[in-house]
């Protein structure tokens, strides 16, 4: 038997589209076990919807572990816990595919490193932000090398913050928020996320969160997609009157990433979730960690 855990991840964080990448304390557990007779049991989030079948993303990433690398695979059937939920900006197929491919590692015992895994992890999901962040941990910057290959670097963070997500009722599928994106970009537009990104990573990294609400400005894709998210505006007023840091879209949306300082996460935890309740908005506040380790195996 092996078994896998693997943490959410929120992508873009304002500025950084489809480069930056953290990794929360959400998870979901890939247990793969050798049997005779092939089963796949969902728990959690999307345990009715999500296919018992061949064609379970889990499973898919499995067996295109075993083809990439030649590797022979047992017999087996699949248990998978969910925590992560779907369709809303938390990373839910990146850790389905991280998941499937490390548990397939230990249980062909084929030795291979995570970076290996990464790039494979990458053909199946299209894009490197949220499979970098829940397969590593913690802040991630992805980026395109030769020949179109992904790689990622490791931000080193400061630990006088901690994320603050706002999930969504909503599901909204990353194809759908992709659809609303502009194909052209302008000089002004490209240089004014240029400097947003650079402020907001040495933020998160210097621990000196007072340009945090400049560093998060973007105009590359949530002046786009907001309207696609049913209370946006109402819950960024909400955010914004009970000195939440942010909010920024979580990935594609609809979730929401915001940032606390230590001291004053519960507080402002609370008042938040005073606030929602009083309002129409179908939002859950959790104040979360970030998560440092990535994708592990488990005992």
């Amino acid at each position: 038997m092996v078994k896998v855990k693997i943490p959410a991840s929120c992508a873009n964080l304002g500025p950084g589209f489809d480069t930056l990448g953290l990794a929360v304390s959400i998870y979901n557990t890939v247990e793969i076990n050798s049997s005779s007779e092939f089963s796949i049991e969902v728990l959690g989030e999307g345990k009715d919807v999500l296919p018992r079948n061949k064609d379970n993303l889990v499973y898919r990433s499995i067996k295109r572990f075993s083809e990439h690398f030649n590797c022979q695979l047992p017999n087996f059937s699949l248990r998978l816990e969910n925590n992560i939920p779907l369709s809303r900006g938390l990373g839910s197929s990146a850790a389905a595919i991280v998941g499937g491919l490390m548990a397939a590692n230990q249980f062909c015992k084929a030795g291979k490193s995570k970076k290996d895994i990464f790039s494979l992890a990458c053909q199946i999901e299209g894009h490197p932000d949220n499979v970098a962040a829940s397969l590593v941990g913690g802040l991630t910057i992805s980026f395109k090398k030769d020949r179109g290959l992904f790689d990622y670097q490791k931000v080193k963070l400061a630990r006088n913050w901690q994320p603050l997500i706002l999930i969504s009722s909503q599901r909204l599928s990353t194809e759908a928020a992709r659809q609303v994106l502009p194909n052209n970009l302008t000089y002004s537009q490209t240089v004014f996320n240029l400097s947003r990104l650079a402020l907001l990573v040495n933020a998160l990294s210097s621990g000196d969160l007072s340009r945090m609400p400049i560093a998060l400005e973007d105009q590359i894709h949530q002046p786009y997609r907001q309207d696609l998210i049913k209370g946006y505006g109402d819950l960024i007023s909400i955010c914004r009157q009970n000195q939440l840091i942010g909010p920024v879209i979580s990935g594609a949306g609809p979730s929401l990433l915001g940032f606390v300082t230590q001291d004053q996460g519960k507080n402002i935890l609370n008042k938040l979730k005073k606030a929602i309740a009083r309002s129409s908005l179908n939002y859950l506040a959790k104040l979360v960690e970030v998560d440092t380790i990535g994708a592990q195996l488990l005992p």
